[in-house]
């Protein structure tokens, strides 16, 4: 075990100067736990997304058609999820690290309002759209966050762990997608993570420290990091989704076959 003194980052939740250690018990402290699970949380929060619709696709167009255009959601939700992560550096610069967090937290909690409430399958690829918007900008300022939360030694364990939230996603987005269409009521999903969105919008606003004259120079460093990242991974859990995709998507024209078969015989 290894114990340095570094002078923290000027709005860091920690005493300057106050000798850290070089442990993963050292996240564990009450004033880093609690923005350290709001980083995580913003993370899983766009990751799981990237998978909770392939369980609630043929759900979805089940209820309100529109099969042709099933591959669209998860579609606007990548492009807009890397435009918002590429221009996460320009929003946090003026307005500010938290109040952009924040504000991509409500932004994504809105598109989920629109899917679920949506009456067609284009209202469903807009709601997405907004979600990416929202989702880009929360991954790509956890990543930027996290120089200014934390001390220099633990940065490399953050980011391990804001990463390691991915492997996470392959579980947590379709099992909840599936909980949902398994009831039948897939906006259940999208009502169950605006809520969550918007909580974490409260979360940052109450834990996070207000922006001050940050290093942007830094901040762009840790952005080209999150870019790169999000973008390969996005393209593995995009192939791994559209897989599913597919396959619900002949499961859906299959049911919809059966049951025009079904009426015809009556």
């Amino acid at each position: 075990m290894h114990n340095r003194k570094v002078a923290a980052p000027s709005n860091a939740l920690m005493l300057e100067n106050a000798p850290i250690s070089e442990t993963w018990s050292a996240l564990l402290v009450p004033r880093l736990i609690l923005p350290l699970a709001v980083l995580l949380g913003g993370n899983l929060l766009h990751s799981m997304n990237l998978l909770i619709t392939a369980t609630l696709l043929p759900s979805i167009v089940a209820d309100i058609g529109g099969s042709y255009l099933m591959s669209w959601p998860t579609t606007a939700f990548v492009a807009a999820s890397i435009i918002a992560a590429t221009g996460s550096v320009v929003v946090s610069k003026a307005i500010g690290n938290r109040r952009a967090f924040c504000g991509g937290a409500v932004v994504y909690a809105t598109g989920s309002v629109f899917c679920a409430l949506a009456p067609s399958i284009v209202v469903i690829i807009a709601g997405r759209f907004v979600q990416g918007l929202g989702g880009g900008l929360l991954s790509a300022l956890a990543y930027v966050l996290v120089r200014s939360l934390f001390a220099e030694p633990l940065w490399p364990r953050v980011l391990g762990l804001l990463a390691s939230v991915w492997s996470v996603t392959v579980l947590v987005g379709p099992l909840i997608g599936g909980i949902f269409a398994g009831y039948g009521y897939w906006r259940g999903a999208f009502f169950a993570v605006a809520g969550a969105g918007g909580l974490l919008a409260i979360g940052a606003f109450m834990i996070f420290p207000a922006s001050t004259g940050e290093d942007h120079r830094d901040e762009l460093r840790f952005q080209v990091l999150s870019g790169g990242l999000d973008l390969r991974l996005h393209c593995l859990f995009v192939a791994s989704e559209r897989i599913s995709s597919s396959g619900g998507q002949r499961r859906a024209r299959h049911g919809c076959h059966r049951s025009i078969r079904s009426i015809a015989a009556d």
